[in-house]
């Protein structure tokens, strides 16, 4: 099955500075019926009211600022540019999302680093 995932460093990350923290890669659950690769766009899709955001897109602001390094973001199996799976159970969906990381390698390279820190809104919590 295809799911879509996708990791972005912090702007300023660079892997040589000496003042340079380790951070954990954030991995964001989007809430229920929600893509999380929503949180990549910068102003939501239309129709939406006019100050509204988002959802996760809080985490890059924080990335911004330097509070937190690599962020990764998902759409749960039948959401946004993911396939949907035959039985959407929380045990299936979980064994979805580790095949995800480590195919693209982020388990490794979290391992490597800080480890993970899943960040969960609404019914991703």
């Amino acid at each position: 099955m295809r799911l879509h995932i996708a990791c972005q460093d912090a702007p300023n990350a660079s892997s040589g500075s000496k003042n340079s923290k380790i951070l954990p890669t954030v991995l964001y659950e989007p809430s229920s019926g929600v893509p999380g690769s929503l949180a990549l766009l910068d102003t939501p899709l239309t129709p939406s009211s006019v100050n509204a955001t988002n959802p996760g897109r809080w985490l890059f602001d924080l990335q911004e600022q330097g509070y937190v390094g690599r962020v990764c973001v998902w759409d749960r199996p039948g959401y946004g540019f993911s396939e949907v799976l035959e039985s959407a159970d929380l045990g299936r969906v979980a064994d979805a999302l580790s095949a995800a990381l480590q195919k693209t390698g982020e388990i490794k390279a979290a391992k490597a680093g800080a480890g993970f820190l899943l960040v969960g809104e609404g019914y991703g919590g």
